[in-house]
């Protein structure tokens, strides 16, 4: 037997802790930043790797040299020698084990936490509800409501708000590196500071998707994410609130008897009119299985109710009288997915 039986695997372990080293800092095995986040969270799982290394090294290392050194022609006819343990060297791994972990515990650990949290401030607040299978983004300072892509801006730190009219699921932006959960009938809360614009078109990481598994069209809720430069926020906001009010040319004649059905979770129309001082009968098709309902309101806030429709999936029909309501320009929705494609105006006029 050699008298220095642990050369070998120390040199072994030098080597490869250093060609570990060299491949964790040399390539990047990251998906592309676009926040703050993302570089805090980058950083601590690098801090991480190269932690790791000398100790996953240290393990093959012996291992490899455990496989030759033991290594016999045939089986042995006995037990090997009696190997006494070392305490000094117990003592010290001990030291850098228990070391390593107390430091981890504090960074990335608190460290890291400390810096994703940041401060409580934040520019601006975007409130964000889940519910089967799609994703409603309201932009509360703004006056605005989207439900095909959520557009923010760059260097802009943004608060969260996020909930589920549900079941749970999870608001997930792989891009930015922030996950928490939707609850129903809770509000929680992260931050974010994109500090890149891109798009979902040429970086699959900027999408909002919900990350808890909530049933059949679980893979399907997904978002696109933009990240744009002020001003061009400012103009998409401005756009998306303009169309959200215009009343829509392609409006159908009047009629006490209107039908409206839902599929794709959205409704095959944005535009009813209906006489006032009338009952009004509406059939209410159903066409897939996610709930979805049918009701007016007084105002673009969609906050006075005039009429709450019977909430079901489909596939079913739903016909029933609401009414009478008075001459205006009212607004319909599905209450379980408020989004443009679920609303419309609902407009009462005289005369009929």
């Amino acid at each position: 037997m050699s008298k220095r039986p642990w050369l070998a695997p120390a040199i072994l372990w030098v080597v490869l802790t250093g060609l570990g080293l060299w491949l964790v800092t040399t390539f990047s095995f990251y998906p592309p930043r676009f926040a703050h986040e993302a570089n805090v969270s980058d950083d601590a799982f690098q801090l991480l790797l190269i932690l790791a290394v000398p100790v996953f090294a240290f393990v093959i290392a012996m291992m490899i040299s455990s496989l030759i050194s033991g290594k016999t022609a045939s089986e042995p006819s006995e037990d090997g020698p009696y190997l006494p343990g070392n305490q000094t060297a117990v003592g010290v791994w001990m030291v850098i084990t228990v070391s390593l972990t107390i430091l981890i515990i504090i960074n990335p650990g608190l460290v890291g936490l400390a810096h994703m949290r940041g401060s409580d401030e934040a520019d601006m607040v975007v409130e964000i509800s889940g519910a089967k299978w799609a994703w409603t983004v309201k932009y509360p300072e703004q006056g605005a409501i989207a439900s095909k892509e959520m557009v923010l801006p760059v260097h802009k730190r943004i608060r969260f708000e996020v909930t589920s009219k549900d079941v749970i699921h999870s608001f997930w932006i792989p891009g930015f590196r922030i996950k928490i959960d939707a609850v129903p009938g809770k509000t929680t809360v992260t931050t974010a500071t994109p500090d890149k614009t891109g798009s979902y078109e040429t970086e699959v990481g900027l999408r909002l998707q919900c990350a808890e598994l909530c049933g059949l069209n679980h893979a399907s809720m997904m978002m696109p994410v933009r990240v744009v430069e002020e001003a061009e926020f400012e103009s998409w906001i401005a756009k998306t609130r303009e169309e959200a009010s215009k009343l829509p040319e392609d409006c159908p004649t009047l009629s006490d008897n209107v039908k409206i059905s839902a599929f794709n979770i959205a409704f095959d129309t944005k535009c009813l009119v209906v006489p006032a001082g009338k009952p009004i009968k509406v059939t209410f098709d159903n066409k897939e299985a996610i709930p979805h309902n049918f009701s007016i309101y007084s105002d673009p806030e969609y906050e006075n109710s005039l009429s709450k429709g019977e909430i079901f999936s489909g596939p079913a029909e739903r016909s029933f009288t609401i009414g009478p309501f008075e001459a205006g320009d009212d607004r319909f929705q599905c209450d379980l997915h408020p989004i443009p494609a679920m609303r419309g105006f609902f407009v009462v006029r005289e005369g009929a």
